[in-house]
This record gives structure tokens, C-alpha cells and sequence, in this order.
């Protein structure tokens, strides 16, 4: 069981990406705005906001009430908002640099949401120099090529989740990610940052999801089904020596409230215990003279 608080992207940090962020025309304290009207913030921002009343006019949207609704990151910032549900989508290629810090160590990298047939992550220098790669591939077969006929027959499967551990440090370094596809490519969370060991999962995790759709059935038996998101759920337990009590109990007490990834396994086979939110309950027992167990109940982000 490893956790990841993820590192925020800033304008600083992003030193280059191909996708234009030009979902609206920027917005102007000069301009007059009608209601429904939708404009963009970019340095510091990079939100879309539309207008909610006619005349709007020198009102900033990101500091004043009652002029504005924020409706979302732009589409070359989605991928960075580290929020579920946004998705950053271009044609064919998706190519981000991101300045790596000197003093925030990154060694894991998840994509979540992705969309595309590969990933290639490099480690480059002032230069352009590639230090360091790994190509993931972000589509499998069926049923993980359960036999022959699985392997020359099903269509290939999207994966929801891809991580690379142990991304080695450089000094000056950059972390570049190219995703590339046939037609429509998209990335919903880039998240890096350092992954932290806490445990051995055991055998026996359950996985599953809160769904937020609703459903009523009228006197007359129709039922009327209003699709929404939904949220994943991972309970397990993990194994970890006496001496981590203390230091496992702080860290999963720090981030009760922060969003981070949790990483119940690294195997592609089981992509689906990589989960982005928050840690809903957690209870440590020091069962055995061996170690002790905690049992994790981690709550997806929508």
C-alpha cells in the first residue's frame, strides 16, 4: 500500500503544453458582457466563467459575487486541477513539459482518465536531453488475454488508471508526457509527486462505488433513472511492522481532509485499486507480536 500526496501544477511549473488555451475569449474589463456569455482568466487562474446578468461590465469574475459563475478549468489546465471529472482533450498527441522542483521529490506518476493508445514519459534536462523514459500502454485486451481467442478476437480495453513507480531524480530536470491516439486523446488527472510506502496489502480487498444517479419509480411502475457520477470505494487492510505505528497513524491523519492517491497495488492487472480521494476511516490494530494491520476505507473523488 503506497499513498501520494500530489504536487500542484503552476504556471511556472507548466513550461509548455499543445494544448491551446483558447477555449473563450479572454476576459476584458473593457468589454460589456450579456448574460449567458462565457470568458476565460488564464495567469492564475485558468477558469471559464459565464456571465450571469446583462450589462456586465469591469467586473473581474474570479473577485467579485453576482456578476459570474465559475463553470470549470480551461480544457489545457483540466488535467492539472487535480479534480474528478474534468478532462484535458486534444486530436492525436497531448504533449505536457512540467519543471520538476529541486525540493519536491517526485518518484510516482499516475494518469487518471485517460484516453489514448500510449503514454510516453521522459525525464529531460535543460536541453532537451532525454535522461530517462517508460512507455506505458494505456489499452490492453479483453479480459487481460485470458486465452488465444481472447487475444486475436476482443476488442481492446481502455485503461481507467496507468502509474510509474520509481521515476529516478535529476538535478534542473523536467518531467515531459507525450499521450497519443487516433482521434480523440484526453487525460483527466496528471498527478505526481512522492509515494510513500505505509504497508503490504493483504489478500481479500473490496472494491466497488457509490453511484449518485437516482432512481424513482411512480404508482404506476415507471421508473425514471437520472444518471449522475459516481465515486469509487476501496476497503482493505495492509500489514506493516510495529516500529511504522507511529509515523503510519501521523500520515494517514494528515491528509483526513486532502485528496491524495492511494495506491492498493501497482500491477496493471490491478489498475482499479489505484484510487484518487480521500481516506474515509482508517483503524490500526496491533494484532500479532509480527506487526499490526490497518484497516483502510479510501472514498473516490466524483
Amino acid at each position: 500500500m503506497k499513498m501520494m500526496p500530489p504536487i500542484q501544477v503552476t504556471d511556472s511549473s507548466l513550461t509548455s503544453s499543445s494544448v491551446a488555451e483558447a477555449d473563450h475569449a479572454a476576459w476584458s474589463s473593457g468589454v460589456t458582457y450579456a448574460t449567458g456569455d462565457k470568458v476565460i482568466l488564464t495567469t492564475g487562474y485558468h477558469r471559464i466563467y459565464e456571465s450571469l446578468t446583462d450589462g456586465n461590465t469591469g467586473n473581474n469574475p474570479a473577485t467579485t459575487t453576482g456578476y459570474w459563475v465559475d463553470i470549470g478549468p480551461t480544457n489545457r489546465w483540466a488535467m492539472f486541477d487535480l479534480a474528478v471529472g474534468t478532462v484535458t482533450e486534444d486530436t492525436d498527441e497531448i504533449e505536457v513539459v512540467i519543471a520538476l522542483s529541486n525540493v519536491e521529490y517526485a518518484n510516482c506518476l499516475a494518469l487518471l482518465d485517460v484516453v489514448g493508445d500510449i503514454a510516453l514519459l521522459e525525464i529531460i534536462d535543460d536541453e532537451e536531453n532525454v535522461l530517462w523514459s517508460r512507455e506505458l500502454e494505456l489499452k490492453t485486451f479483453g479480459l487481460s488475454g485470458a486465452d488465444w481467442y481472447w487475444y486475436f478476437f476482443s476488442d481492446l480495453e481502455q485503461l481507467d488508471s496507468v502509474i510509474a513507480m520509481d521515476i529516478p531524480r535529476f538535478y534542473d530536470s523536467s518531467l515531459r508526457v507525450t499521450i497519443t491516439g487516433t482521434g480523440t486523446v484526453g487525460c483527466g488527472t496528471l498527478a505526481f509527486g512522492q509515494a510513500e510506502d505505509i504497508g503490504i496489502t493483504e489478500w481479500g480487498p473490496r472494491l466497488g462505488l457509490h453511484s449518485y444517479s437516482t432512481k424513482e419509480t411512480d404508482p404506476y411502475g415507471v421508473t425514471t433513472v437520472v444518471s449522475r457520477g459516481y465515486s469509487k470505494v476501496m476497503e482493505c487492510d495492509f500489514f506493516f511492522p510495529h516500529a511504522w505505528v507511529r509515523q503510519v497513524f501521523r500520515k494517514l491523519a494528515e491528509v483526513r481532509d486532502t485528496p491524495v492517491l492511494w495506491i492498493g497495488s501497482d500491477e496493471p492487472l490491478f489498475d482499479v485499486m489505484i484510487v484518487y480521494g480521500f481516506a474515509k476511516n482508517f483503524e490500526i490494530t496491533l494484532r500479532t507480536p509480527r506487526g499490526s494491520w490497518c484497516a483502510l476505507e479510501v472514498e473516490g473523488l466524483v
